[in-house]
Formats: C-alpha cells, structure tokens, sequence
C-alpha cells in the first residue's frame, strides 16, 4: 500500500513540475493553453487515483457513472473526517475545483478556456500542491496505523449522505 501510494505522489509531483515548467515557458497561447489545461486536468486524475487507491485498501466501495468523481471526493472527505485528520478547508476546496475543471476542460468546453482562466486553475495547483501531497501522506499513515493497531479493512466506512 505505501509503495503504491508513494508511486501516486511521485506521479503527482512529476504533473506538479511539468505544471510549473509549462506555465513559465514563453510558448504562444496557443500551445501554452492547451498543454496546461491538459496537465491540470491529469493533476485531478493524480489525485483521484491517490484516492482510488487508500479507498479500495479499505474496500469502501469504488463509486460508478454519473456521478463517481464526486462521489469519490465525498468519500475522501468522509475518510478524512472518520479518520479524525486535520485538513485545510482551502484544500479540500482545492480538489473539489479541480474535478469541476476537469470535467470542463474534458466534457464541455474545454475549447473555450482561456489563459486567464486557466492561470486561476494553475494558481491554485501552485498553492496548494504541497497541502494536498501532505493530506495524502497523514490519511496514508492514518490507514496504515489503524490497520495495524487491529482497525479492520472495510470495517469503518464513510457515512452515506
């Protein structure tokens, strides 16, 4: 599991620097837009596999369709709180706002981002990068000592809204 998470996080920072390369580049807008909105929308996917991957450890279900990014989120934030883990709220906001970006820039209009939008999204990445690889690291260490103090896998599961 810690292999696992710690190969997610690396895969994080690696669209974290990529993030921060592109973004200092003077390439036109129209190679620069693109290649950011890209990166930042698999900066989301790099979290949300994080979270995919403490989730199934604790076998909490694995949410389908519609509406299964946000109800990964709300399972993270549930796990969070079960977990009792200090999070910043700016953060958790943080990764709710990229999910609402990746699902723009992938669904609906990602055509239609433009640089000051996307210097926004890029901000809050830049921000917040190391709040998020921290909450990861403290709800992975969370897991692990529960689990081995005897906290069953799959017995505490976050509470259905």
């Amino acid at each position: 599991m810690k292999e696992e998470v710690g190969f997610g996080l690396e895969n994080l920072n690696r669209v974290y620097e990529s993030i921060s390369y592109i973004s200092k580049s003077d390439a036109e807008s129209l190679l620069k837009v693109p290649a950011l909105t890209y990166e930042c929308f698999g900066y989301y996917n790099a979290i949300e596999h994080l979270i995919l991957r403490l989730t199934k450890y604790l076998k909490i279900p694995t949410p389908s369709g519609a509406f299964s990014h946000k109800e990964t989120l709300i399972n993270f934030n549930d796990l969070v709180r079960i977990l009792n883990i200090s999070a910043d709220q700016s953060t958790l906001n943080t990764v709710l706002e990229l999910m609402a970006f990746r699902h723009v820039a992938t669904k609906i209009y990602g055509f239609l981002i433009d640089d000051d939008k996307l210097e926004v999204v890029v901000d809050r990445i830049k921000n917040e990068h190391e709040n998020i690889s921290e909450l990861v690291r403290q709800v992975l260490e969370a897991v692990v000592n529960k689990h081995d103090r005897g906290f069953g896998v799959g017995q505490q599961q976050p509470v259905e809204k």
